[in-house]
Parts: C-alpha cells; sequence; structure tokens
C-alpha cells in the first residue's frame, strides 16, 4: 500500500469511528440531544473562567486589555487588569479600568446631555473632551447601553453623564461658540482639572529611584509626557524593564496626542516606539506604530520609508515560513501565515500565488477523503 493509500484509509478510519460516537434516529441520520435529555444538561460547559495570557510584558498586557474593552469583551479585560496591577499595585488607570467594569451603568451619574457624535469622534475623544480622560471610554459606553465601544457610528448620540468635568467642559464650549475670538473670562467656566496626581514618595538620603523605579511611577500615574522626557534624558541604556515602560509610555501618550487632535506630535510618539519595538524584536507592533504615524502625518517621508522597509521584510519574512511550511504539507498553518503576509501587504504576488496552491491542493486531498 502506498503512503498516500495509507493516509486515506487513516482518515477514513478516523471519520468511521467519529460518525460511530453520534447518536442516530430511525433514519439512521445524526440526531442532537433534546431539552429533556439530563445527561446532555450535565454535560453542558460551566460558565467563563477568564486567566490573564501567559508571558506578556506589563506593556503588552495593558495595551491587550485596552483592545479588549474596545472589543466589548471585559471578562478577559478584567483579568489582563488584575495580572497587570498584580504587578503595578499603584497603577491609577488600570484600578479605574477594573472599577468602570465593575461598576458599568452605575460608575457616572444618572444625569446626562447629550452630544452627537462627529466624524473623527470617538467614545475616547468624548471622554477626554468632557470627562478629563481618553480612559474613561468603557464606562461611557457602558452608560449609553453599547456593548462594543468601538462599533459607533457618526451622527449617534451619545449621552454625558453630568459630572462636574462634564459641566465645565459644555459650558466652556458653549461660550466658545458664542464668543469665538475672546478668550472666556478665568473665573467663568474653568476647564475641567486634572486628576490628582499621587505623589512619588521622597527618596531617601542614601539612595535615589533607579530609572525603573521613575519611570513606573510616572507610567502609572498616567504621567506619559513626563515619562518619555526622563526617557530621553536618560544618559545610560535602558534595560528590558525600562524599555517596556517607555513603549507604553510612549504608545499611551501617543494616544492621548491623538485624542487631543495634536497629529504630528502624536506621530512622532508612535515613531519612537516604533523604534524600541523593532530593538526589543516586536516587529509586528512595530509595524503597527509606524502605520499609525504615516497615518496621522503622511509628509514624514522618513517614517514611511521605515514604514515600507519594514513592511517588506515582514512580509517576505512570514512568506518564507509559509513555503517551509507548505513544503511540509501543512497546509493549514501555510495558509494562515499567507493570509497575515496579505494582511501586511495585500499586493505580495508569491503570497497570492502560493496561498491559491495550497487551498486547491487542500480542495483535492479533501475531495479524495470523501
Amino acid at each position: 500500500m502506498t503512503r498516500v493509500s495509507r493516509s486515506i484509509a487513516w482518515k477514513l478510519a478516523i471519520l468511521t469511528l467519529i460518525s460511530g460516537c453520534a447518536t442516530t434516529g430511525e433514519n439512521g441520520s445524526a440526531t442532537l440531544p433534546g431539552p429533556g435529555d439530563t445527561q446532555a444538561q450535565s454535560q453542558q460547559p460551566p460558565e467563563a473562567i477568564y486567566q490573564a495570557t501567559p508571558d506578556l510584558t506589563v506593556q503588552q498586557r495593558f495595551r491587550q486589555a485596552l483592545a479588549l474593552l474596545e472589543a466589548g469583551n471585559p471578562g478577559q479585560a478584567k483579568a489582563e487588569l488584575q495580572a497587570y496591577v498584580d504587578e503595578r499595585p499603584n497603577s491609577k488607570i488600570a484600578r479605574d479600568l477594573l472599577n468602570q467594569i465593575e461598576l458599568a451603568a452605575d460608575y457616572f451619574p444618572t444625569e446626562s446631555f447629550p452630544v452627537e457624535l462627529e466624524s473623527g469622534e470617538s467614545l475616547s475623544t468624548l471622554s477626554k473632551k468632557y470627562l478629563g480622560g481618553v480612559y474613561k471610554f468603557y464606562a461611557l459606553a457602558r452608560y449609553n447601553n453599547i456593548d462594543v465601544p468601538k462599533n459607533i457610528r457618526i451622527g449617534q448620540t451619545i449621552r454625558i453623564p453630568m459630572t462636574e468635568a462634564a459641566i465645565a467642559a459644555r459650558e466652556a464650549l458653549a461660550n466658545d461658540a458664542e464668543n469665538p475670538n475672546t478668550l472666556p473670562p478665568v473665573a467663568e467656566s474653568p476647564p475641567p482639572l486634572p486628576e490628582p496626581e499621587p505623589q512619588a514618595p521622597e527618596p531617601s538620603p542614601d539612595s535615589s529611584p533607579g530609572p525603573s523605579q521613575v519611570l513606573a511611577q510616572h507610567v502609572d500615574a498616567g504621567n506619559y509626557e513626563q515619562a518619555i522626557t526622563a526617557v530621553e534624558n536618560f544618559p545610560g541604556e535602558l534595560s528590558k524593564e525600562d524599555q517596556q515602560l517607555a513603549i507604553l509610555a510612549y504608545l499611551s501618550g501617543a494616544d492621548e496626542l491623538e485624542a487631543a487632535g495634536q497629529n504630528i506630535t502624536a506621530a512622532k510618539r508612535f515613531v519612537s516606539a516604533a523604534t524600541l519595538l523593532q530593538a526589543t524584536g516586536e516587529a509586528d507592533r512595530a509595524l503597527s506604530a509606524y502605520r499609525s504615524a504615516v497615518n496621522l502625518n503622511p509628509a514624514d517621508v522618513k517614517t514611511a520609508d521605515a514604514y515600507a522597509t519594514l513592511r517588506k521584510d515582514l512580509a517576505n519574512k512570514y512568506h518564507r515560513e509559509a513555503s517551509k511550511a507548505f513544503r511540509a504539507q501543512e497546509l493549514d498553518t501555510a495558509i494562515s501565515i499567507w493570509d497575515r503576509v496579505l494582511e501586511i501587504d495585500e499586493n505580495h504576488a508569491n503570497a497570492q500565488v502560493y496561498r491559491a496552491q495550497a487551498l486547491e491542493l487542500k480542495e483535492r486531498l479533501s475531495t479524495l477523503n470523501e
């Protein structure tokens, strides 16, 4: 018996075994257990138990938690944030995000006023404008019964809770609209004050905080610009821990600057993050940071060239990995990697051709097995 014949026979045997495990009806067709089947009910999967993703850096974990909240997955986000707080117990932002998840719609007062979502706005920008910080976006989403914060549309009405900061911001905006050429009096409609920042402990006479400790204090307090200043003024080489903290500061600072409409400065922060990410071997995330920078400042030719070079190198790297999997007859793996290549570069000719061949071969093998 040839190798192909043995492979087909083995797969047929597996299919036969699987089909034999199904319950069959009178006509021989497979049937599903009904609602009265107590055995089936006892085998229902238990309620999901969320666990933090292993082997993430502090910075990666925080970014993942934010992405999960944006996508409407508070259960996993909570697990990531709790793990983050275990490593950064003084993080005001992380603890506040946990409160937003746990308190949900009760996080804000019930009174509100409506605003209409305009082009370029998001729940994060509204949170920054009215509530004093971009990271209150999840509580704002739940306040408006929005399960997936990133799924919003232009013209959608968003209720803004009547916090002191929101009232002051609304009055300031109304005053600016009535008097576009004059500054509002200082005594009237003051801008919302920032949340009080935790004070760093005084260093003892015998020692001073190391760079990691200083960076962690600023990052945990949400003082990203101060953290960035500390990084850029640090005379020595950053440790791995310092690099991760610096990346978090650059990316989070860029997000806040972008939300405030400071696109050029935000783009510079993304470029700094991308440079560090490349240095730490995180090419995929570096590519994402470069992409954000190019979108915010298309006129920056140097950054555009760096983005194009990394994009090409990364696409070719994944193409080689996919080709290796294809030669090993790992078709699903190869197709999946070629999908990633085409996400990076949709015009990658070799990936298009070889992916099509892998799909065709997979279809032929499926036909032979029927």
